[in-house]
């Protein structure tokens, strides 16, 4: 009987002891100090999706003008659209794989990752950042099987979007901790308003929703007849205005009594306008949709003012509609908005007061994305990877650097002198504006440092021949006909020739029943000039290989001095 008691005794100290451990560590884990960002750099709060009611992401206040640094870093999901408040860059992931969906926090100057909180679903709302709390949404872009041939006609209503988890979340932005989450019948996916303590939200079950921002406390809900894909809402005095599908229309609601003052029909559309984020400048209302047929599809912006009024339309792209459609939001800065289409990559600059294009750039890819506006420049990405900076004045390419992985549904953020850009394949990068400024004050090409794995001197030497060597007898290069060493759009027997930043990594591929190498095209581009092709052997094929691929993957930017070119095959050269 003792030696049962004596190990009674011995059990219950064991526990105690193993209790004593597991709650030091839980106050070690929950009390520790979380990591902390180097500065405060950028808007102390993050409020709506383009951080501005013009969609433009551009913060350039007097403290970070300056700011500037470069880094990159990789999370093991697709990103989507960041913001930046108080030193930390905060991104959400839209994976869809087991462990996916998280909000990612970033040290804004170096890249380090400050907390990740994994969500109910995937994530693609822009997070907001007020009262020291995150905002972010989650769910997906599936219907149920019963509602999905109803999505497939025009005049069906009814619809909710958003398979598995739907949520609003509220997370500790110096922790990441979840502090409150509101389940919705339909996806979170557009980024939400906030103002004044209350958090607005738009989403796939057809209802508006005003939460209060520190508890999650439902204040009122009103059914507006659409759900909402991507679109986020703005707000322009009391007025929130929301783009839904099913049907598309568009609608004001009035945020005091809760109730929707006006919808309007987006005319002619099939899709994209639920998508498109709405901006809202001196009382005029910017979206874009999707319209025509699948064969032949269109691009239009539309304005309205504040009242409900159709103000113009303007045709901007047309197409065949791709499978998996994305559309961007327009940016309106200075009297002009930008607007690109997912049907054949062109972005245009618009007349605010009229619609009348004022220029128009074609990408090497369908353009999701919307754009930033900085100091005269205009920075756009395209489904290709790449990312453009534009002459705001005329639409003239500036530079162009191929990021490696897909730009979608997003945005680039500009703090001071830095751009911050997440992409499809989970890398989120911190880009100087010096870099692209240099390439317009010194009119030479923009070009990027050789990541580690590149041998600097074949690329070095594959410059040289890309931009020094004859080929054939005419006396061309290949510089010739594509312009800043590949960097920039030339022209040829009078049709344009696109950059080659990316290129490479479309190579191989399936072209008239046969695999294309980029070999075999680097020979069919000197067949163009008359010249003979480069035998597999020929040391000058594998330095342009070497460069063509350093184009397609590399970073930062630095200007790189040519070697000069091997002379073995010297003929025509």
């Amino acid at each position: 009987m003792r030696r049962r008691g004596s190990l009674s005794r011995k059990a219950v100290s064991l526990f105690l002891l193993a209790l004593g451990l597991m709650v030091g560590w839980a106050i070690t884990r929950f009390t520790s100090t979380p990591a902390r960002p180097l500065t405060a750099v950028g808007p102390p709060v993050w409020t709506k999706y383009a951080l501005d009611n013009g969609n433009n992401p551009v913060y350039e206040a007097a403290p970070v003008r300056g700011w500037a640094v470069t880094w990159s870093t990789r999370v093991p999901e697709p990103l989507q659209q960041a913001s930046v408040a108080g030193g930390v860059v905060y991104a959400t992931g839209d994976g869809m794989a087991p462990g996916d969906g998280h909000v990612y926090a970033f040290d804004a100057a170096t890249g380090t990752l400050l907390w990740k909180t994994q969500l109910d679903n995937m994530s693609m709302t822009t997070p907001l950042v007020a009262d020291g709390l995150v905002f972010v949404g989650t769910g997906n872009q599936y219907f149920r099987p019963d509602q999905f041939p109803r999505t497939l006609r025009l005049k069906s209503v009814d619809i909710v979007r958003g398979r598995g988890p739907n949520s609003v979340y509220a997370l500790s932005a110096a922790t990441g901790r979840v502090r409150w989450r509101f389940p919705t019948p339909g996806e979170d996916m557009p980024t939400f308003v906030y103002r004044d303590g209350v958090i607005y939200v738009a989403n796939g079950n057809g209802r508006v929703y005003a939460l209060a921002a520190r508890t999650g406390r439902l204040l009122w809900s009103v059914p507006i007849g659409s759900y909402v894909s991507m679109s986020s809402p703005a707000m322009a005095g009391h007025l929130l205005f929301v783009s839904g599908a099913h049907p598309y229309r568009l609608y004001a609601v009035d945020t005091r009594a809760g109730r929707v003052v006006w919808s309007r029909p987006v005319p002619g559309v099939f899709a994209g306008s639920d998508d498109s984020s709405l901006a809202v400048v001196h009382d005029q209302i910017f979206l874009e949709g999707t319209g025509g047929t699948h064969r032949r599809a269109w691009t239009k912006v539309f304005a309205f003012d504040t009242r409900g009024d159709l103000l113009w339309t303007r045709k901007i792209a047309t197409g065949p509609l791709p499978d998996d459609i994305e559309v961007g939001s327009p940016v309106a800065v200075a009297g002009t908005v930008y607007a690109g289409s997912p049907l054949n990559g062109d972005e245009v600059a618009l007349s605010a007061r009229t619609g009348r294009i004022r220029w128009r750039f074609t990408a090497a890819g369908p353009i999701a994305t919307s754009a930033a506006v900085a100091d005269g420049v205009v920075y756009v990405g395209d489904a290709t990877g790449t990312l453009y900076a534009l002459d705001g004045g005329s639409g003239a390419l500036v530079a162009a650097r191929q990021l490696g992985g897909r730009l979608a549904a997003d945005y680039p953020v500009i703090v001071g002198a830095t751009l911050y850009e997440p992409d499809e394949n989970g890398v989120l990068v911190a880009l100087p504006l010096a870099d692209w400024a240099r390439a317009v004050s010194t009119g030479g090409p923009w070009l990027p440092e050789p990541r580690s794995g590149f041998k600097s001197a074949a690329v070095s030497r594959g410059l040289a021949v890309f931009t020094q060597t004859h080929f054939g007898t005419s006396g061309l290069t290949c510089s010739s006909c594509h312009l800043g060493a590949g960097t920039l759009p030339g022209e040829a027997h009078g049709q344009v020739v696109p950059p080659l930043v990316g290129a490479a990594a479309l190579f191989p591929k399936w072209r008239d029943g046969q695999i294309l190498t980029l070999d075999a095209q680097i020979n069919r581009c000197l067949a163009g000039m008359g010249a003979p092709p480069l035998k597999a052997d020929d040391p000058r094929l594998a330095d342009l290989d070497a460069y063509l691929h350093w184009l397609a993957s590399a970073y930062p930017p630095k200007f790189l001095t040519p070697a000069q070119p091997s002379r073995k095959g010297a003929a025509g050269c």
